[in-house]
């Protein structure tokens, strides 16, 4: 397999020379391999995990992949587009020149989206001008035609699938081209100089994780904001796991809520699918760059009252392939509740506690009494706050939100008489 070498496809410029003279040059660029693009040619691996064979065949084309079966051919002579010549002439009435080429697809045959031939040679037929190019699928079992040529010089046959490649390629990696000359009469001659196949497969969509952080509300929500990329713009979709290692995130987030996305639309946030978020309404990538997407995880359906620290994996998927090496990071969970302070609480008279205020007993000294707690704990990040009750009802409850930092609270406004 050579994957630095790229055949150029052969684009003429043609150049003018101004004034006395006209000069005309035609001049070729070969185009750079770009990413997911594999070529194949003889120049490595002949005889390896390539081969070529050459002959004649009775029909054009054969009926099955297996002819010409004669590996007599000289690699050297087709490793390059130099030239040099590799000769079939069977030299026998009604039998066509025909040179076959096996070549070994690296590539998973699922990931293969085009399939690019290239063929550099001539056919010199006595009755007969040119040659055609095939290309062997195994699916239905015969050769298809990819280019044709009606000349005796030399020429190029190219040929691109982009639909059903897998269909060219069998469950050993094989592919199979063929050239044959058009005239099947004795003398006649097929000659390549050189043949490449270039496979363009998918490339795994890629995703990065840009934060993880547990809201403070009680809610046990963690925000997760990732970047979601694709080479192709395929539509993607992510899924979530979680673990208490890196190497164990095998349990399946409980997602909730609704998904944003910096590229419209916002993907869809559906726990039950196996890839939580897009599977429904895609991830969408652009030529522009990666989408970043946020989203939460109700880490307290998963992991009630609980405190430590957990890793998050993310998983993308283009449709068709996950990426190679999903992401994980850390985070610290805590939802634990914190322990309420011990009762009951102190009362004063005032801030300054020179007077404690007697419980279950009428006050009658001041009406802006002031208390004092303590006990609070929390085995987590802390306590945070408080949430106080004052009022007349002695079923009355704190709220569930935070109201003040300090553990001490004072009445400002004065209170009439009553029971407190």
């Amino acid at each position: 397999m050579d994957m630095s070498r790229e055949k150029s496809r052969k684009s003429p410029v043609n150049l003018r020379l101004i004034g006395g003279g006209l000069l005309l040059c035609s001049l070729f660029f070969a185009s750079s391999v770009f990413a997911g693009t594999t070529s194949y040619d003889f120049s490595t691996g002949a005889g390896t995990d390539k081969w070529g064979y050459e002959a004649g065949v009775s029909t054009k084309p054969p009926s099955t992949n297996d002819v010409p079966s004669d590996e007599t051919v000289t690699y050297n002579n087709i490793a390059s587009n130099d030239g040099v010549f590799e000769e079939a002439k069977p030299n026998v009435d009604n039998i066509y020149p025909a040179q076959r080429f096996k070549f070994t697809i690296n590539e998973e045959e699922s990931s293969v989206r085009e399939i690019y031939v290239f063929w550099n040679g001539l056919a010199d037929g006595k009755n007969v001008e040119g040659s055609e190019l095939y290309l062997w699928n195994f699916n239905s079992g015969s050769y298809i035609s990819l280019d044709s040529s009606t000349v005796k010089t030399e020429v190029d046959l190219t040929g691109t699938i982009s639909q059903n490649c897998p269909y060219y390629i069998d469950a050993n990696g094989y592919l199979n081209v063929l050239a044959v000359s058009h005239d099947s009469k004795k003398g006649s001659k097929l000659k390549t100089d050189y043949i490449k196949v270039d496979i363009t497969y998918n490339t795994p969509p890629t995703v990065t994780i840009n934060s993880t952080t547990q809201k403070t509300d009680g809610t046990g929500q963690v925000e997760i904001s990732i970047e979601a990329d694709d080479p192709e713009e395929d539509d993607s979709r992510v899924s979530v796991y979680y673990g208490e290692t890196a190497e164990t995130c095998t349990n399946k987030a409980t997602m909730t809520g609704t998904a944003t996305a910096d590229i419209p639309p916002a993907p869809d946030v559906t726990t039950t699918n196996v890839y939580q978020i897009g599977d429904d309404i895609p991830i969408k990538t652009t030529g522009a760059g990666s989408n970043t997407v946020t989203f939460n995880w109700d880490s307290k359906a998963d992991l009630a009252n609980t405190y430590g620290t957990y890793y998050i994996k993310i998983t993308i998927n283009d449709g068709q392939y996950d990426c190679s090496s999903p992401p994980t990071t850390s985070l610290i969970i805590d939802n634990v509740n914190p322990t309420n302070p011990s009762a009951p609480c102190s009362g004063y008279w005032t801030p300054s506690k020179v007077n404690s205020i007697l419980n279950n007993t009428w006050q009658n000294d001041d009406n802006t009494p002031y208390f004092e707690w303590s006990g609070a704990s929390d085995v987590g990040s802390g306590v945070s706050g408080y949430s106080v009750y004052w009022g007349g009802d002695s079923n009355g409850e704190p709220g569930t939100t935070k109201e003040q930092s300090g553990n001490a609270y004072e009445v400002t406004t004065p209170t009439s008489d009553g029971i407190y």
